[in-house]
């Protein structure tokens, strides 16, 4: 990408991975077109993230139908985190260079990000056929397969990508968070310690690596990891959130909790940051604020149409009604969960003993057990 913007994707987010991950991976692309191009580097060097979105803001003044100066304005916009911002002028810049790939891949990565994973596959499908098999869109490729948990999809993709050398290192960590989840533990700290080689400054790679130790329970090397982050991305959600997490699974809730808050202030903040901070308020007994915050989160869910690749909201509001005794509600929302994902032996055990005709009685089931883990949109 031009003027030493760096682009970034999540496997999470993750939401959104997240999002998804949460998530990011820095890599580079071609620019958008032959058009008015300025010098960024430096800036970009010094992570003077503000005073670059200042000097593109003053050159579209004069130029403003430039869109290679939106593009990196949107690019610039997606890493501060202000996504609303960056899909607009992505959208701007894609109606003035309706057929350039590398726009179309940024609004796919911005899709992600606000967990619109059908919206991304879309988009991926008008890539040129060249431009599909890069790294880049590979990898964006991987991306929208893990949300939808498709792994041995997904994993073809990261592996397409980590034969590029501007992905290497956060598709090696890709390829560790995909083998994690299909329990080839081994395979998975391998190329972790592969992708901790080659991360160096990268904090896309660095967070995906975090997000990995969280998957092997070691909360301690996740937060560790996450914290060397905080100095340049205090307003990032996707960082907060990680940290709230591991914070969450070392049973420190005060500090968990202040993390969320920082999270949810955050620009890039997700309803999903919402959903992780009613776990938490779950895990620590806060019943009745655990619920509020669900229900937010699933109202801002609908709001925004996104497509809830996740039973975790599902699963962790039907405990909470369990265990208010509001069975037809605890009812509901197991079936919603087992329409996002058939294979969860636990839910259909607890939907047995929930029947539509037991659910009118005040008899209260085991509950469906929140897990504090990474919740991925």
């Amino acid at each position: 990408m031009p003027n030493g913007v760096k682009k970034r994707d999540s496997i999470y987010a993750i939401g959104w991975f997240s999002l998804l991950f949460l998530l990011v991976f820095a890599s580079c692309s071609n620019p958008p077109s032959e058009s008015k191009t300025i010098n960024l580097s430096p800036l970009i060097a010094e992570k003077k993230y503000d005073e670059a979105v200042a000097v593109l803001n003053r050159e579209l003044i004069e130029h403003p139908r430039e869109p290679n100066l939106l593009y990196d304005l949107a690019a610039l916009q997606r890493i501060q985190g202000n996504i609303a911002e960056a899909k607009k002028n992505a959208l701007k810049a894609k109606n003035l260079a309706p057929k350039d790939d590398s726009i179309q891949l940024l609004l796919a990565e911005i899709a992600l990000d606000q967990g619109r994973v059908n919206e991304a596959w879309d988009g991926m499908q008008n890539l040129g056929e060249v431009s599909r098999h890069e790294g880049h869109a590979q990898f964006i490729l991987g991306l929208i397969y893990s949300y939808r948990k498709n792994w041995a999809q997904a994993e073809n993709c990261f592996r397409a990508a980590a034969q590029t050398a501007d992905g290497l290192a956060s598709a090696k960590a890709a390829l560790a968070y995909v083998a994690i989840q299909q329990r080839r533990i081994e395979e998975g700290k391998a190329y972790l310690l592969e992708a901790e080689a080659q991360a160096k400054s990268s904090p896309d790679a660095i967070r995906q690596i975090a997000e990995c130790y969280l998957e092997l329970a070691n909360a301690s090397k996740a937060l560790a990891l996450a914290q060397t982050l905080t100095a340049d991305y205090s307003t990032d959600a996707r960082t907060w959130s990680l940290i709230g997490r591991a914070e969450m699974i070392l049973l420190r809730f005060s500090e968990a909790e202040s993390a969320f808050t920082r999270a949810l202030a955050s620009p890039n903040a997700t309803p999903w940051v919402l959903v992780e901070y009613a776990t938490l308020l779950f895990a620590a007994q806060r019943e009745d604020e655990a619920l509020a915050k669900a229900k937010e989160a699933e109202s801002q869910l609908q709001a925004q149409g996104a497509e809830i690749q996740s039973p975790a909201l599902f699963n962790l509001m039907a405990t909470l009604y369990a265990r208010k005794d509001q069975m037809i509600l605890a009812h509901k929302y197991l079936l919603q969960s087992l329409k996002i994902a058939s294979n969860q032996p636990r839910i259909y055990e607890l939907l047995k003993k929930l029947t539509p005709e037991a659910a009118s009685t005040s008899t209260n089931p085991s509950p469906v057990p929140a897990q504090p883990t990474a919740i991925k949109p």
